[in-house]
C-alpha cells in the first residue's frame, strides 16, 4: 500500500466513524508499513474507535436492563375485562 492508500483507508476509517449507518465492508490489511507521518493520525482514528465501542456497550448494557424490566411486566390477561379510571 502506498502512502496514498492509507491515507485513503484511514478516510474510510474516519466516514466510518462519523456516519453511525455504515455499513461493515471488509478491508484488507495493508501489505507495507503504516508511514510515519500518518501515526498519530492513525493513534487518533484508534482511540475514536476504542471511545466508540465503549459508548456502544453502554448503549447495550442500557438496552438489557430495559429488556429485562420489560420481561418483569406481567402479561395482559385477555379472559378479564380491563378498566380505565379516568378520573384519576
Amino acid at each position: 500500500m502506498s502512502d496514498a492508500a492509507w491515507v485513503a483507508l484511514l478516510d474510510r476509517f474516519e466516514r466510518d466513524l462519523d456516519d453511525a449507518t455504515a455499513e461493515f465492508t471488509p478491508w484488507s490489511p495493508p501489505t507495507t508499513p503504516l508511514p510515519a507521518e500518518l501515526t498519530e493520525r492513525a493513534g487518533a482514528l484508534l482511540r475514536r474507535q476504542h471511545e466508540q465501542i465503549a459508548r456502544t456497550r453502554e448503549q447495550l448494557d442500557d438496552v438489557r436492563h430495559h429488556l429485562d424490566a420489560l420481561s418483569r411486566v406481567p402479561a395482559t390477561r385477555t379472559d378479564a375485562p380491563a378498566y380505565l379510571d379516568v378520573d384519576g
